[in-house]
C-alpha cells in the first residue's frame, strides 16, 4: 500500500520561519550533516535545570525523568495544592461482589489503561497541563494541547460541607488556534465572573474505561481530561510548538529523537540543553529511511 502512494515534499519551514540559521541547522541534523560550527552553537545552549526559566517546557526521553521533573516543578510552585479525585461508577448484570473487585482494580490502573483519564490530578495554579482527549478538534482543543492553569472553580459536594473542582481555566500560548470558539460561547460568563478573556474553560468528561468480555461489568470514569505537563516525553511532544523548551541529554539521544526535541522550539533563543550535547553519528549508507527518501524523491509528483 505504501508503494502505491506518491511523494509530495513540503519545503517551507513554518515553526522556525523567523530563525533561518536555526532552521538550516535542524535540516542538517535531520540529514546527519551537522558541521563543527553547528555543534559549537548547540553546546552554547548547555545549562542546568535551575537556570531554565519556569516558562520553558522540559523534554526527556524516559517517563522516569518526566515524572521526576514534573514532581520537582510542581513542588516549586507556591500556590496551594488541590486534588481532583476521579469518580468511578460500575454497572452491569454481574453480582455486586465481582463488580466491586473490578472497581477497586480499575482505581489502581495506570492512565494508559483508562483512556488517559487520571485517577487523581494534582492542581496548582500556574502549572502547565496537557489535554489528553479530543474535546473539539475544530476548535484546537485536542490531545496534546498545553496550557497554563489560571483558575479553579469549585462546587459543593452533595451531602457534605466539602467542595470539589467543577471546572478549570487554561490559557493556551496560541489562543487564535486553541479554544477560540469555546471562549466565544462563554464570553458573558467570563466577564461576569472576572475570568481572563483568553482563559478557556475545561470541564470533566465521562468515559467508559473498562468493559468485561461479556459486557457483564463496565466501569465509567468522570475526570478532567488533562495531565501535568511541566515536563513530557520527546515522543509525546511531537507536533507541539514551544517558545521555550529544555531538552534532557542525560542519555545519548538518537538523531531522530534529537531532531524531534530540538525542532519543538521556534528559535534557538528558546532552546536549553540539560547536560552535555553530543552530536549523533551520521546515518549509514544502507540506512533504510534514507534509501526510502531517495526512492520517493525520484518518483516525486512535483516537476524537477
Amino acid at each position: 500500500m505504501w508503494h502505491l502512494t506518491q511523494y509530495y515534499e513540503l519545503n517551507e519551514i513554518m515553526r522556525q520561519k523567523d530563525d533561518k540559521t536555526y532552521a538550516e541547522l535542524l535540516n542538517r541534523l535531520a540529514l546527519g550533516e551537522l558541521t563543527d560550527k553547528d555543534v559549537e552553537l548547540l553546546k552554547t545552549k548547555q545549562t542546568i535545570l535551575e537556570k531554565v526559566p519556569k516558562s520553558a517546557t522540559l523534554l526527556y526521553h524516559s517517563n522516569h525523568d518526566v515524572n521526576l521533573a514534573n514532581k520537582l516543578r510542581l513542588n516549586s510552585i507556591e500556590d496551594p495544592l488541590v486534588k481532583s479525585q476521579a469518580y468511578d461508577s460500575v454497572s452491569g448484570t454481574a453480582p455486586n461482589s465481582p463488580k466491586q473487585k473490578v472497581l477497586d482494580k480499575v482505581r489502581n490502573f495506570d492512565r494508559t489503561k483508562t483512556g488517559n483519564l487520571e485517577s487523581v490530578i494534582k492542581f496548582k495554579v500556574g502549572a502547565k497541563y496537557m489535554l489528553t482527549y479530543n474535546i473539539d478538534t475544530a476548535d484546537g482543543l485536542v490531545n496534546g494541547a498545553v496550557g497554563q492553569l489560571k483558575k479553579l472553580e469549585y462546587c459543593s459536594v452533595k451531602g457534605s460541607n466539602n467542595q470539589e473542582v467543577k471546572r478549570i481555566w487554561l490559557e493556551f500560548p496560541n489562543p487564535n488556534d486553541i479554544g477560540k470558539e469555546k471562549r466565544r460561547q462563554c464570553i458573558r460568563y467570563s466577564v461576569q465572573n472576572k475570568m481572563g478573556l483568553l482563559w478557556t474553560p475545561i470541564e470533566q468528561v465521562k468515559k467508559v474505561v473498562y468493559r468485561s468480555n461479556n459486557d457483564a461489568i463496565s466501569v465509567t470514569r468522570n475526570q478532567f481530561p488533562i495531565i501535568l505537563a511541566e515536563a513530557m516525553t520527546i515522543h509525546k511532544s511531537q507536533g507541539a510548538t514551544f517558545q521555550e523548551a529544555a531538552v534532557g541529554f542525560k542519555r545519548n539521544l538518537t538523531r531522530p529523537l534529537q531532531y524531534v526535541a530540538l525542532s519543538r522550539v521556534t528559535s534557538i533563543q528558546g532552546l536549553y540543553i540539560l547536560g552535555e550535547y553530543k552530536a549523533p553519528p551520521p546515518p549509514r549508507e544502507d540506512d533504510l529511511i534514507l534509501q526510502e527518501m531517495k526512492r520517493l524523491k525520484a518518483h516525486s509528483i512535483l516537476p524537477k
